[in-house]
């Protein structure tokens, strides 16, 4: 099937539930994620070498050094069953750029075992739930939580499983609560506390304070004092490092038109 005059006629148009642009090849498995979406909803077709910002759209063509053909068959290789799809490269006025074309399928298209759908211009994984988890005692934790779940909608996969991994330290402090703050969550404890170190004392000298910790904590601390964390600071450092990752996440998906999921 020659897809050349059909997307001739596409492109210019904008994204919509059964047309995306990408700027750049993504990985096989963010091509997978696409494809999936695209069979398990209306079908469609992803133009790569072509980006949309702002309503304005530009074809930057793609090279065939990037191998697209080769990282489209790791893509479906990685769907069950597998959709059908033909690919191949355009020439639309005098640039290349690559052409993915997923046709509707009767069947749930997954991808490691999840199911996408498209949702407008987004990609969203089917049947997601959100983590769930009892209020805790401690008011950052619950507000932890809150803004993990809000970080999630519409992330690379790369941010999703940061998020994740933030998410599970929460059901670990959570669940343990009478064992790691009797009194206080504010109140560094002897035991399960200890615990929750290890990773800060191998990350700074076993604990024991050096004179380079010192030059970020002046004043703080003298050297071979034992570092201590409490659990209400660990997740202050949480929470802070959780708001940076979403604002590179957020300008890395505006700059090189990522693939997010919902």
């Amino acid at each position: 099937m020659d897809l050349s005059q059909e997307i001739f006629q596409l492109i210019g148009k904008p994204e919509d539930e059964k047309l995306e642009y990408k700027s750049v090849l993504p990985p096989a498995r963010s091509i997978g994620q696409m494809i999936s979406a695209f069979a398990n909803s209306q079908g469609g077709i992803i133009i790569l070498g072509v980006s949309e910002s702002q309503g304005q759209i530009t074809v930057n063509g793609l090279s065939e050094d990037f191998n697209a053909n080769s990282v489209t068959h790791k893509a479906i290789d990685l769907l069950v069953p597998k959709p059908i799809v033909n690919y191949q490269y355009v020439v639309y006025h005098s640039k290349k750029v690559y052409a993915i074309k997923v046709e509707k399928s009767d069947l749930p298209v997954l991808m490691e075992g999840k199911e996408y759908i498209r949702q407008g211009e987004t990609i969203i994984q089917k049947n997601f739930s959100k983590t769930s988890s009892r209020p805790s005692p401690v008011p950052i934790v619950n507000q932890l939580t809150q803004r993990l779940n809000n970080f999630r909608e519409n992330s690379t996969s790369a941010k999703t499983k940061f998020i994740e991994h933030y998410q599970s330290v929460l059901n670990i402090i959570s669940d343990l609560g009478n064992l790691l703050y009797p009194n206080s969550p504010t109140t560094p404890q002897d035991d399960i506390e200890k615990v929750l170190q290890i990773r800060h004392l191998y990350a700074h000298r076993n604990g024991i304070v050096d004179e380079k910790f010192l030059q970020f904590y002046t004043g703080q601390y003298n050297v071979n004092d034992e570092h201590q964390l409490s659990i209400s600071e660990l997740l202050n450092h949480f929470l802070y490092l959780s708001e940076t990752v979403d604002r590179l996440d957020k300008a890395a998906i505006q700059k090189y038109q990522l693939v997010t999921l919902n």
